[in-house]
């Protein structure tokens, strides 16, 4: 749980490990030499293509992913699919303060499979610019061609011969992770002057280790800027393969139900597939400033913010933690401040499609609790939400409960509007009803357990400890799920 990873705590017990020992040796045992390379590795830019600029192929790009991660044995399954942007929107005003929320819809083959509650993961791109910078620090071409087999195995592996460009920008994280421990020991290794190769040794040794934390975990330096401060390191290419942190898809709550049908507001474009199913996300574009002043953008979410109309991306869905249960009339209490809404979103237009086929209009009561800074500013979703309260969706219980934290003298949360609905909440979990809390792991989901603890103890006549029981028997239960990030 050390937000550093294991290295903090596991260079310090092995030091004191061979602390223990050193009475025993005391030159202690001997280093050990540097490993043998993972990869078997060959490469070569054909004479033809040395000035011309790599293809953008993301179906070639995937498959350089697929097939060099069987052979790194990095343990991911990848199991991508293609998707169609649809539709790219900024649904909260330009301003101050102001984060810049996106709903991006794509369109995926009939054939992809997902229901209310699912999560839509999405591999970034990564810029073409910083991978070509990377291969010049490496000091091979970018249109380097690659081939790689698995080293030292028992099993027969075929050599896989991939575009070095394609394989990077699938593959390898240089724009946003931080290099791991090994990583920076590789560097140590090959670095060819003596200023260099002692700080980095320095890094990764018992008394550098906290050192190296806030210069690289949480300053947040990227793979590529780490190789350009340490400009003696000449990391051969095999080695770099081996050691660099894996590009990782980016997870994302799916915003509708498959059985609502979603409409776009930008004009229908003649090139993109019509008998396909859509799936919609809802991004807050991530932005962020260092202690040492470096501001930061999200990989995935910068992208995002200029992805095209028409562009083809890699996805794949998985099951997320929301689930409605089989009784549909059973309430649902559902709290999503902010991006958080996008799940409670697909529940809702769930519960209000399964209510239609039926015939059982209306729907079971639903509460809804959303929140936000700014009325006119960042309110997401408000067309949807005025119109399940004008539809007559909450003709039996529940309603949409907001609060705008910004827009009066005193802060308002969804936590306050929890406590002021307390006698609802009661009555709906008397009756059976499950919550679903969704939105930022900061500090919202332990502020939205205390309320509904307060709100337990307050209308249920109980003691705290009681009804902090009762609401981690209904987490047991899966009656109180959240999913947070």
């Amino acid at each position: 749980q050390d937000p550093a990873g294991q290295d903090t705590k596991f260079v310090p017990w092995v030091s004191k490990i061979l602390d223990v020992f050193a009475p025993i040796d005391p030159n202690g045992p001997p280093l050990p030499d540097l490993p043998p390379p993972t990869l078997n590795l060959s490469y070569n830019t054909p004479l033809q293509d040395a000035h011309e600029p790599p293809k953008n192929d993301i179906d070639q790009r995937l498959l350089a992913r697929s097939l060099f991660l069987r052979e790194r044995d990095s343990g991911e399954e990848d199991a991508y699919v293609m998707a169609t942007v649809q539709s790219n929107e900024r649904v909260v005003r330009a301003g101050v303060n102001t984060s810049e929320v996106r709903v991006i819809r794509v369109a995926v083959d009939e054939g992809v499979k997902y229901e209310a509650g699912d999560v839509l993961y999405l591999l970034p791109d990564q810029p073409s610019s910083r991978v070509h910078s990377l291969c010049r620090r490496l000091g091979v071409s970018r249109n380097t061609n690659v081939t790689f087999s698995r080293a030292n195995t028992s099993h027969e592996w075929n050599p896989r011969t991939v575009g070095l460009m394609d394989l990077i920008q699938s593959t390898l994280d240089v724009n946003s992770a931080s290099a791991g421990r090994w990583f920076i020991e590789l560097m140590a290794y090959y670095a060819t002057t003596t200023r260099e190769a002692d700080k980095l040794k320095y890094f990764c040794s018992r008394e550098g280790s906290e050192e190296l934390y806030e210069y690289n975990k949480r300053e947040k330096r990227t793979v590529l800027e780490l190789l350009s401060e340490f400009p003696s390191v000449h990391l051969p290419l095999e080695r770099f393969l081996e050691s660099c942190p894996v590009l990782m898809p980016r997870a994302f709550s799916i915003a509708c139900s498959p059985h609502t049908k979603i409409q776009t507001s930008d004009k229908p474009n003649p090139a993109l597939p019509h008998s396909r199913k859509t799936i919609e996300i809802c991004a807050k574009v991530v932005r962020s400033v260092t202690p040492w002043g470096r501001h930061r953008e999200g990989l995935c979410t910068g992208w995002l913010r200029n992805v095209s109309v028409g562009t083809r991306v890699a996805v794949r869905v998985e099951k997320g933690k929301f689930k409605i249960p089989p009784n549909e009339q059973k309430p649902l209490i559902l709290v999503g401040p902010g991006t958080g809404f996008a799940p409670v979103k697909s529940l809702v237009e769930d519960r209000i499609a399964n209510a239609k086929a039926t015939g059982e209009w209306p729907p079971a009561p639903m509460a809804i609790f959303f929140g936000c800074r700014h009325r006119d500013k960042d309110y997401i979703y408000r067309e949807e939400m005025e119109m399940w309260e004008n539809n007559g969706v909450f003709t039996r219980g529940g309603g949409i409960f907001r609060a705008f934290s910004r827009d009066q003298r005193e802060k308002r949360y969804v936590t306050d509007e929890i406590e002021r609905q307390g006698a609802l909440l009661w009555d709906m979990l008397e009756k059976g009803a499950s919550i679903y809390v969704s939105g930022s792991a900061k500090s919202m989901p332990d502020d939205v357990f205390r309320s509904f603890r307060n709100v337990i103890a307050t209308h249920g006549k109980k003691s705290l400890l009681e009804a902090s029981r009762l609401l981690l028997s209904l987490e047991q239960k899966g009656r109180y799920v959240s999913e947070t990030w």
